[in-house]
C-alpha cells in the first residue's frame, strides 16, 4: 500500500440513497452486504474482489470474523472446506520460494494478509492458513528495514511510495503478538519482536491516548517530523495490535492503552469521530484521492471489536453503543439502491465512479455492520 495523508483528490458521481429506514437487524445487513460482495468477486486471482491487494485481506479477515460467531450455511460457503472462498483465495495468492505471500513488495500489504490468515486459520482450524501466515510474516521479519528517524519502512528499497510507516510497525506488532499466541514453541521469539516494534513506536506515535502520525519523516536539514496525522485505520490497527500483546501477554498495561484509545475516540478527542459516526478527513467533501483511504474505517470498527471483546467494560461501556450507531447510519444515511453502501457513514449516498474505490467504501461499510452483529451476540 502506498498511502500518503497528502494526496487529497478524487472524483465522485452521486446516486440515489435507499430512504427506508432500519436498525438492529446487523445479521441480515451484513449477509446483503456480503451478497453484494459477490458481484465484484472473481478468481482465480490473487485479488479476487478489488485490485488493492491489502483491501482484498480486509474481506478476508470480515468474512473470518464473521464466522466466529454466524454458524449459518450462508458464511460457512465462504469459510469453511477446501472448496470454500477462502480456500480458494489462498490457493490463487502468489508466494514466493518458501510459501510466503508476495503479491506486493510492501510490507504494509504482507501484514494485512498475514493477520488474515491467522483470522482464517482461527475459525477454521485448517493448517494451512497459520502455515502461510507464519511463512509470510518470516520474510517481513527478515527483510524490513527501519527508517532513520525511527519505525519499520513500509516497503523495499526499489519502491516508489517507500517511507517511516507507522501502520507497517503497528501491523507487524499485531501480527507477531497474534502468532506468539499460537505456536507455543516459537511464542518467545514472536514475542520478542513484538514487544521490541511497540517499544519503539509508543513514544514516537502514541500521543495523548492516541495513535497520531502515519509516520515520521526526516527534514532536509536532519531533524526528525511527525505530521501527526488522524487516520482512523491507524487507531484501530494500534486498538488491535496492543489487545493481541495483552493477550500473549497477560499484562493489563497493554489493554489499558488500547482501552484509552477507545474512550478517546468515542469522546470525540479527534475527527475521526464525529456526531458518533466514524469520519475520514476526505469523506465530508468525498474527495478521497485513492480507495486505500476508503478501507480505513472498517479498520477502527474492528479495532473497536477487539478492544470490547477482551473488556466488555472498556471505553466506559460505551463500545456496543457506538458500533451499532455506525452501523444503524450506514444502512439508513449511506445505503444506494443496488444495496451497494457508501464511503460516507453519516451520509448521504454518493457513488465513487471505479470499482476500487467502490469495493473498498462497500467493504469497510460491511465491517461495521459485522461488527455491530458482533457485539450484539
Amino acid at each position: 500500500m502506498h498511502f500518503s495523508s497528502f494526496l487529497l483528490l478524487a472524483s465522485t458521481a452521486s446516486g440515489a440513497a435507499i430512504e427506508k429506514r432500519q436498525t438492529g437487524n446487523y445479521f441480515n445487513h451484513a449477509h446483503n452486504a456480503i451478497k453484494k460482495l459477490d458481484s465484484y468477486y472473481k478468481t482465480p486471482t490473487p485479488v479476487p474482489w478489488t485490485p488493492g491487494w491489502w483491501n482484498n485481506a480486509q474481506i478476508v479477515t470480515l468474512l473470518a470474523d464473521l464466522r466466529t460467531k454466524d454458524n449459518s450455511p450462508f458464511i460457512k460457503k465462504y469459510t469453511d472446506g477446501d472448496n470454500s472462498v477462502l480456500s480458494q483465495v489462498l490457493s490463487s495468492q502468489a508466494r514466493d520460494s518458501d510459501g510466503a505471500l508476495d503479491y506486493t513488495r510492501y510490507f504494509d500489504d504482507r501484514l494485512w494478509w498475514t493477520i488474515s490468515m491467522i483470522k482464517t486459520y482461527d475459525v477454521t482450524k485448517d493448517n494451512k492458513y497459520i502455515v502461510a501466515a507464519r511463512r509470510t510474516f518470516k520474510r517481513v521479519a527478515a527483510d524490513v528495514d527501519f527508517a532513520p528517524c525511527g519505525l519499520m519502512y513500509n516497503a523495499y528499497s526499489d519502491q516508489q511510495y517507500r517511507g517511516s510507516s507507522t501502520i507497517t510497525s503497528g501491523l507487524y506488532v499485531e501480527a507477531a503478538a497474534m502468532l506468539a499466541t499460537r505456536t507455543p514453541d516459537l511464542k518467545k521469539n514472536y514475542l520478542n519482536k513484538a514487544r521490541k516494534e511497540w517499544n519503539e513506536m509508543y513514544p514516537l506515535v502514541y500521543k495523548d491516548g492516541l495513535i497520531q502520525g502515519d509516520g515520521i519523516q526526516k527534514e532536509a536539514d536532519g531533524s526528525c517530523f511527525n505530521n501527526f496525522a488522524h487516520l482512523t485505520y491507524l487507531d484501530g490497527t494500534g486498538m488491535s495490535a496492543l489487545v493481541a500483546l495483552y493477550e500473549a501477554t497477560n499484562n493489563a498495561t497493554y489493554l489499558d492503552l488500547a482501552d484509552a484509545i477507545a474512550s478517546n475516540l468515542i469522546a470525540q478527542k479527534t475527527s475521526e469521530v464525529t456526531n458518533g459516526i466514524a469520519t475520514e478527513y476526505c469523506d465530508p467533501a468525498m474527495d478521497c484521492a485513492n480507495a486505500d483511504i476508503i478501507q480505513f474505517k472498517g479498520i477502527m470498527q474492528r479495532g473497536f471489536y477487539e478492544v470490547w471483546r477482551a473488556r466488555p467494560t472498556a471505553a466506559n461501556g460505551a463500545i456496543p453503543q457506538y458500533l451499532k450507531n455506525n452501523a444503524d447510519s450506514v444502512w439508513n444515511k449511506s445505503r444506494g439502491k443496488g444495496g451497494l453502501l457508501g464511503s460516507s457513514w453519516a451520509g448521504p449516498f454518493k457513488r465513487y465512479p471505479t470499482a476500487d474505490f467502490q469495493v473498498a467504501g462497500h467493504s469497510s461499510a460491511t465491517m461495521a455492520l459485522v461488527y455491530a452483529y458482533l457485539v450484539n451476540h
